[in-house]
Formats: C-alpha cells, sequence, structure tokens
C-alpha cells in the first residue's frame, strides 16, 4: 500500500550555493532557495526521467506506477481559513493533491494491462493484418534480444501507470480555466486529460477528464497501407513499433503536439483549444528515436535517435532533411535544446550521461544540414534535463545540483561561463541513493519544482520512495520583504492575474506565515482593470473585508463600462427582440438608474423584488432590507440554481449555458466580444 505523507519542515533541505560571476549578473540568475512544500510516497516506480511537468498555473504533475499526482500550491483563501485563524507557525504552504488512474489496468494482482487498453488492440491488428509476415520473421530472432524487443515479442504488459507527461502551454481562459495534459502511458499510448482547476475538485467528484485517446483515434483514422508494409527485411522490423509512442512535446502555444514513435515516424496534431486533427504523419527512418526537440522561432523539429542518427524536420513544407555529422562519437542523447542563432544557423544542445554538449547546424542546402561540435562540459553527475532562460541554460543533475550555463550567441557561439547555483540535498531522508529525475521552474521562474526518487535494490522488486518538493526560488535582486513581494506583484499588470499564480502562492505562503501584519496598503492611484483585479485578490488574501468591497465596486464600474459598450454595439438596434433576462442586463449595463427584478429574481428569503443600482454593483437589496450579492459577470442576482464556482478563485458565478434560450442572442457572440459571459472564469480572474 502506499503511504502518502506531508513534509512540512524546512530543515530538511540544505541548500549551498556559488556568487554570481560577472558574466551572468545581467541574467540575475537565483542563488539559494528554501522549501515551499513538499509531498511523498511509497512503493511506487518512476519509469523515465523526464516524468513531470508544471502548468502556466503552477499544477505540477508526475509519472508514478500508480497513476499521475497532481500538485497545487493553494492560491486564494477560502472563507473558512482566513489568515487570522491559521497557525502562525505553520512554515509551510499546503498542497493539494489529486491522482489519475491508469483507466485500462487489470483487477487481478499481475499489474498487467488488459486486452482492453488501446495498445494491445493496436498491436493485435498490426502483427495479424498489417505486418504479419514481419511480425513472424521478428519472432524467429536470436534471444539475445533487449528487454523491449522481448516484451513486444512475447505479447506480455507487465506493467501500469504512466510514463511522461506535459501540459500544453495554451491560454487556460480558452479553456474555461482548466488546463490541458498530454501523457505517455506505461503501454505507450498518448491520452489528453483536462485537469479540473483546484477551485472546482471541492464541488466536482472527479479530478480530470479523459478528453483523448490519442492512440486510439489513430488506430481508428489513419490509413496503415500509407505507413507500413510488410516484408522480411529486418530492417523493417521498426514498424512493429508504430503503435508505441516515446516522447511527445507541445509547440509554445499548444497549437500542435508532436508525437514521436518507437517506429521512427512522427506524427503532428494540430490543437484548437480541445479540437483535434491529424496534420501530419512524417517517416523520419531513424531506428529507435530517443530524443526530439523544437524551436518555435525557426518552426524546426529536430529528432535525435540511437548512435547519434539525427533528422531535421521543417514544419512549413513538412520536410525530413537529413544532418550531417563530421565526428560520431556513438552515445545516445537523453536530453536535448535547441536555440536559433540565425536564419541560417541553429545551436543544439545535448546531454549524453553528464556530458553536455553544444553543436552547431549549418544549413548547406534544402534538404541537408551539416553538425559541429564546437564546445562541451563535464557535469558532476548525470544530466536530468534542461530549462532555456535567456541566454543561459539551467541544468539539473542527478546528485540534485543545479548548474547554470551562459552561451553567447553571437556570429561565433561558444559557452562564456558554467557555475553551480545550489546544491539540494535531503539531511533527514535516510534513503540512500535519492536521485533527482526531474526539475522545473514555474511561470515567473519563482518556484522550483523538484521529483526525487530513492529505487528500493531488492531482486522481482519495481518500487521505491519519490519525494515532490516545491521551493521558493529568488534571485540577487529578488525581493525580501513582504512589502516588497507585494509590490512586485500588483506591478505586473503585463500578464493576466492566472498567469501569475506562482505569485500568488507565494503571497499565500506569507500571510500563513504571520508575517503580512505591518503591511501597509497604498493609495490606489491606477484605475487600470488588470491593476485592479490584483488589488482585489491581494484584499481577499489578507482578508481586508471593508477594502476589499471598495475595489471590488470599482472594479465591477470599469467591467460595466466595457460591458455596456459590447452590448450597445451589437444590441442596440435589437433591444426588442432580447429575451427577459437578456434585455434585463442590457438594461442595467447601458442605463444608469436604479432597477428591479421584477419577477425574474426574487429575494430568496422573501420572495420580493430585488433593487439595483449603478453605485453598488457587488450586492442588491429587497424592500425588507434584505442584502443579496450579484454575479460579477451578468451584474444580476446571483440564483440559487445555475450556480457555479469560478476556476481559478472560490466566487461563486452565474452558470450560462450556450443552449440556454434565454441567453440566445448572447450565444452567437460566444466566441468572440462575449466570451467571457459564458466562460467558468469570474471578471476577478479573467
Amino acid at each position: 500500500m502506499k503511504k502518502p505523507n506531508r513534509n512540512k519542515s524546512i530543515s530538511s533541505i540544505s541548500s549551498s550555493t556559488i556568487p554570481t560571476t560577472s558574466h551572468v549578473e545581467s541574467t540575475a540568475l537565483p542563488l539559494d532557495f528554501e522549501l515551499f512544500s513538499s509531498y511523498s510516497h511509497e512503493q511506487v516506480h518512476i519509469y523515465d526521467k523526464l516524468c513531470s511537468s508544471i502548468s502556466s498555473i503552477c499544477e505540477i504533475a508526475y509519472c508514478t506506477s500508480e497513476g499521475i499526482i497532481i500538485c497545487v500550491p493553494q492560491t486564494y483563501q477560502r472563507l473558512s481559513s482566513s489568515s487570522q485563524n491559521l497557525s502562525s507557525s505553520s512554515s509551510s504552504s499546503s498542497m493539494l493533491i489529486s491522482r489519475i488512474s491508469y483507466p485500462f489496468q487489470s483487477t487481478d494482482q499481475t499489474n498487467s494491462i488488459t486486452t482492453n487498453s488501446s495498445s494491445y488492440i493496436f498491436f493485435e491488428k498490426i502483427k495479424t493484418h498489417h505486418l504479419s509476415r514481419l511480425y513472424e520473421s521478428y519472432k524467429r530472432r536470436p534471444t539475445s534480444l533487449s528487454s523491449f524487443d522481448r516484451l513486444l515479442c512475447f505479447d506480455t504488459n507487465q506493467y501500469k501507470g504512466f510514463r511522461r507527461c506535459l501540459f500544453s502551454p495554451c491560454d487556460i481562459t480558452l479553456n474555461q480555466g482548466q488546463s490541458i495534459l498530454a501523457c505517455i502511458t506505461c503501454a505507450h499510448e498518448v491520452f489528453i486529460y483536462e485537469i479540473i482547476s483546484s477551485s472546482k475538485r471541492f464541488f466536482l467528484s472527479q479530478s480530470s477528464n479523459l478528453k483523448f485517446d490519442l492512440t486510439k483515434y489513430l488506430f481508428e483514422h489513419v490509413q496503415f497501407e500509407k505507413y507500413l508494409h510488410d516484408s522480411d527485411d529486418e530492417h523493417d522490423y521498426r514498424l512493429l513499433y508504430f503503435h508505441l509512442t516515446t516522447n511527445i512535446l507541445w509547440n509554445r502555444n499548444g497549437t500542435l503536439l508532436f508525437q514521436l514513435q518507437y517506429s521512427g515516424h512522427v506524427i503532428i496534431w494540430k490543437f484548437n483549444r480541445l479540437e483535434k486533427e491529424i496534420l501530419a504523419i512524417l517517416d523520419t527512418k531513424i531506428c529507435k528515436p530517443l530524443v526530439m526537440t523544437w524551436n518555435d522561432d525557426c518552426q524546426i523539429l529536430v529528432i535525435i535517435g540511437k548512435e547519434n542518427q539525427r533528422k531535421l524536420i521543417q514544419i512549413d513544407g513538412m520536410n525530413v532533411c537529413d544532418i550531417n555529422i563530421q565526428e560520431n562519437d556513438y552515445m545516445n542523447a537523453e536530453h536535448a535544446e535547441l536555440i536559433k542563432l540565425n536564419e541560417k544557423n541553429l545551436i543544439l544542445i545535448e546531454s549524453k550521461m553528464n556530458y553536455c554538449l553544444f553543436y552547431e547546424i549549418c544549413c548547406t542546402s534544402t534538404q541537408s544540414y551539416e553538425c559541429n561540435q564546437i564546445d562541451h562540459r563535464l557535469l558532476p553527475s548525470p544530466i536530468i534535463g534542461f530549462h532555456h532562460r535567456n541566454s543561459s541554460l539551467i541544468i539539473g543533475c542527478e546528485d540534485g545540483s543545479i548548474h547554470s550555463l551562459h552561451i553567447s550567441t553571437e556570429s561565433t557561439p561558444k559557452i562564456l561561463d558554467i557555475k553551480l547555483i545550489t546544491t539540494g540535498q535531503i539531511k533527514s531522508c535516510s534513503r540512500k541513493p535519492l536521485l533527482l529525475r526531474h526539475f522545473h521552474l514555474s511561470a515567473n521562474d519563482l518556484l522550483l519544482a523538484r521529483i526525487f526518487y530513492s529505487p528500493i535494490v531488492a531482486p522481482n522488486v519495481k518500487f521505491g520512495f519519490v519525494l515532490c518538493t516545491l521551493h521558493r526560488w529568488s534571485s540577487t535582486s529578488a525581493t525580501t520583504t513582504f512589502d516588497e513581494i507585494i509590490e512586485n506583484f500588483l506591478g505586473r499588470i503585463d500578464r493576466p492575474l492566472w498567469h501569475s499564480s506562482d505569485e500568488l502562492a507565494v503571497i499565500l505562503n506569507e500571510i500563513t506565515r504571520g508575517t503580512t501584519h505591518h503591511y501597509q496598503q497604498k493609495k490606489i492611484m491606477d484605475e487600470n482593470f488588470l491593476s485592479l483585479q490584483r488589488l482585489c485578490r491581494l484584499q481577499s488574501l489578507l482578508n481586508n473585508t471593508k477594502q476589499l468591497q471598495l475595489i471590488e465596486n470599482q472594479l465591477l464600474q470599469n467591467y460595466r463600462q466595457r460591458f455596456s459598450q459590447i452590448l450597445t454595439s451589437h444590441f442596440s438596434k435589437l433591444i426588442n427582440k432580447l429575451s427577459s433576462i437578456e434585455s434585463l442586463i442590457y438594461t442595467v449595463c447601458c442605463k444608469d438608474d436604479t432597477f428591479s427584478s421584477s419577477n425574474l429574481l426574487l429575494c430568496p428569503m422573501c420572495n420580493t423584488s430585488l433593487t439595483m443600482t449603478t453605485n453598488d454593483l457587488v450586492s442588491c437589496v429587497c424592500v425588507n432590507k434584505h442584502i443579496w450579492p450579484r454575479c460579477c459577470r451578468t451584474l444580476l442576482p446571483l440564483p440559487f440554481e445555475n450556480a457555479q464556482t469560478c476556476s481559478l478563485c472560490d466566487r461563486t458565478i452565474t452558470l450560462i449555458d450556450i443552449h440556454d434560450e434565454n441567453y440566445a442572442h448572447f450565444a452567437k457572440y460566444k466566441d468572440k466580444d462575449l466570451n467571457f459571459l459564458f466562460s467558468s472564469i469570474c471578471t476577478y480572474c479573467m
């Protein structure tokens, strides 16, 4: 049985740092960090190093044999847990934990996959209908096969859970505030999950939805005759792996998903929110592909296979180009990063064990590229991942250390400097060895997530101890006092509030530690909508009720003015055709008078009409002086029915169905000017 445990001791992590050199002062790289929160459990196994991902709203997902574990630091205060009621001795912010189980796991005790899995059905079709001759020839191969070859040859699947996961970097406001997670299962299938936001998990009976089984979709919609050719040639054995996925990768805005198969094929999916289509299936002819890396600036995908087989794909023309290697060291790459140097040259960075190698890729013709090694560095332990940040490359190593590599991208690319940022060993943990498997920085580089794994070394045992830690990640110019943290948060009006989830988590952590009693709210100087949003969330975290009501009303006045402009432009000549609800919304937003809800929306206490004024957009009152809250989107009184929770905070808003006849005219603009009205995100977060 798993034994979950939340570890909240800061003293369990030690950090040693090295001062920043003059070469990298301009990048303001972090020097140290403190433990923010952690979660651990036993008797689980991690298959791959690339096992985790972090979303734009600070959801941390990592894959184990028991499923995908999702840890979310709290970013808002619930009414039942005000800062006054929290213990001042609390040193860490808690994380909300949920798990996604593998859907095709058998019910017996063999840890096997059921015959209902997409991978099993797909392979049965391949070996009996499309590649029967090739499969029979493959089975007669010598017995000295790799474990993966034997797994495929004998049709057994003795694993469960997930191998890799990757959050889509898409704008979550386009998907009702829910993030999208792509993952590779233990059977090498690809699933797309919709992760239910932490605020809604309290009101729904699930934490995720399986939206797409891409392996099943591929099986049902692709003409295999175009890609699978039956023969006895041993060079075609790779085609038997066509249904198995080794790697996945999103582009920068989440509109493209690259799926790399063990057969060497690359499947390129095009996503529009949660609508998908296969854009192309390209055969790189690479035997045993290992890694792929994408550069969004030049729209180029590089595939790296065993013994340095390399292919370059130009997405614009869907061309597969050769990369010629001058000197081949025949070492297998485990991670790669592609950086644009200029219009014709690229920098390819690869990790091979504890070596970090730099290559320059030069375009020699439309179908051929030259690859030359220009530099390398030796790290103290095997490399487990890269994080490209400005002109630096942050490198994580298996021993827990993190290094910064400063790169020159001038006409002559070279490594300027490498330094140790920090080492993080867990003193209180008796598990040996404790290996770092993966790491991620949050959207604003304020939090660092690390996944540690300690295997249990015993015969016929394949599980161990997993620890997920979340750290405060600060730089030399980072804010130190709570006032400075707040001012920095209020000043970041260049990005939406949901994209500052790591900042919100840090602020709430400071509040729970009781370090905010000296904070003095400054006078509001900027009445910008985004500024008011941040002020509202701050006052909500501080539980400053009086100030919060004033700023909320000020924000809603700003919102009402913008909303009225949209309604006037579309419906000023169609007022008589609007439904009663639409007409009431139009009147409340576009006319500066006092209105009555008439018989549409009555006071829940006494069934009398509610009076709404333009001076107070937060609440309304009935003739018996009962005060009732108003919806921050429709500006009408909140109904008991048709209510929902905002996906990004704990506020209640009106649920508007796009098929509701009461909103038929508004629904015509649900994908354009009135998309916010049909979203599950409130005005304070959108």
